[in-house]
């Protein structure tokens, strides 16, 4: 193509025909640690489910077929720890963390966080130090703030923050400073800034922006000029 232009061609047909394997516009998470792009995908054979490419017709692959009879569904993605994790569901535990690194025989859950047939439905990941940490509903606490070491005994809550049944609904996040600074609710405070470093001890309310039970509601964190910034 010419200065200015745009070349664009079919990678792989993977719904053979006329048939569509999902979105016109796929949501793809590259993942350096493995040198491979994850998206979901439907084969017209296996559902939607997680897909894999390096890039070319030959190296883009279904990683595994999560819900044998029916669609896993994956998405929410995040790179990290060697691979990249998702929600999804095997059709016996409900959207639960998932993690890949391409291959099908480490492609697995890693905890079902609301246990049975519920779904946690993991979302709004970050990383501090050497964990994920993310949101999720264990169908017992709410929505609150949860880390992964990518193993079901390192995958743990870090703060009931709304107590009772009540969701905090931690996130968005932003690394600074050795701590992990987010947008969570209480009752008392409402939508307010608080950090973390990992600990329960160490998940506090940093800032009342919007003193008594009003809401400072901070989010759109960004980075710029040695500070972090956002609207609140």
């Amino acid at each position: 193509p010419g200065a200015g232009t745009t070349s664009h061609a079919l990678l792989k047909d993977i719904n053979p025909g006329a048939g569509s394997s999902g979105s016109n516009s796929p949501e793809l998470v590259w993942a350096p640690a493995v040198n491979l792009a994850f998206f979901m995908a439907d084969d017209g054979t296996t559902g939607s489910e997680l897909w894999a490419t390096d890039g070319t017709a030959a190296g883009t692959y279904l990683v595994k077929d999560i819900h044998p009879t029916g669609s896993s569904n994956p998405g929410l993605a995040f790179a990290a720890l060697g691979g990249v994790f998702f929600s999804a569901t095997d059709g016996s535990a409900g959207y639960e963390l998932w993690f890949s690194d391409g291959t099908a025989a480490n492609t697995f859950l890693v905890k079902d966080i609301n246990s049975g047939s519920g779904s946690s439905t993991p979302q709004k990941y970050a990383m501090l130090g050497s964990y994920l940490y993310f949101s999720a509903d264990d169908g017992v606490n709410g929505r609150e703030l949860w880390r992964t070491d990518g193993t079901a005994a390192g995958t743990t809550l870090v703060l009931d923050i709304a107590a009772g049944t009540a969701s905090g609904s931690p996130g968005p996040f932003i690394a600074y400073g050795g701590y992990l600074f987010f947008n969570a609710f209480t009752a008392s405070e409402g939508f307010e800034l608080w950090r973390t470093d990992g600990s329960a001890a160490g998940t506090t309310l940093f800032l009342d922006i919007s003193s008594g039970t009003a809401s400072g509601s901070p989010q759109h964190f960004v980075q710029y000029a040695g500070k972090f910034w956002f609207r609140g």
